[in-house]
């Protein structure tokens, strides 16, 4: 019995680890860029994200609704965040039940459900709001959800060079795609 309880709090501690690898691979951990839980880079004031707003050629309004969209989504991942970590304390503890285990579950699961479907209605809107090229740039950004897929060719890694998508020489080609 004892050696039973100790399988299901040791898959429910893999399951979290798991879980928070995924939210932190989606761009929910750390700091840098548009998935980043902090202020990146792109987020700096006249840092990247306003020079990207410049250039996608935006009314004073559309830049706002750009931010706005940002700040709406950061908040969304700092609850999830704190979701997933009352999930990990449940997990965590010893004396914890399978019945503990599968509620602190289910919340949690309800939770980024909840967050996933206000994020797409945000992307949905805004992009109705913007021009196509806008559209794309933010997709391509990773600012407005794109599958949680990068773009190659502009960040290390990501690209033709060794350890990248392309593998060494690969020049940022995907394998099976026409050059």
């Amino acid at each position: 019995m004892v050696l039973r309880k100790t399988g299901y709090v040791l898959l429910a501690v893999l399951a979290v680890a798991l879980v928070g690898a995924l939210v932190y691979a989606q761009g929910g951990g750390g700091g840098m860029g548009p998935g980043g839980g902090g202020m990146g880079p792109g987020m700096a004031p006249g840092g990247g994200m306003g020079r990207m707003l410049d250039q996608m050629s935006l009314t004073d309004a559309q830049k706002q609704a750009v931010r706005k969209v940002i700040a709406e989504k950061q908040t969304g991942r700092q609850d999830l965040r704190t979701e997933l970590e009352r999930l990990q304390a449940v997990a965590e503890r010893k004396e914890a039940t399978e019945a503990d285990l599968k509620k602190a579950v289910a919340e949690y699961l309800a939770a980024r459900d909840k967050v996933a479907k206000k994020n797409a209605d945000l992307d949905r809107n805004l992009m109705k709001s913007l021009p196509v090229k806008a559209q794309a740039q933010l997709l391509v950004a990773g600012i407005v959800d794109n599958g949680g897929v990068r773009a190659g060719g502009r960040r290390a890694g990501a690209g033709g060079g060794a350890g990248g998508a392309g593998g060494a020489g690969g020049g940022g080609r995907m394998r099976g795609t026409p050059e």
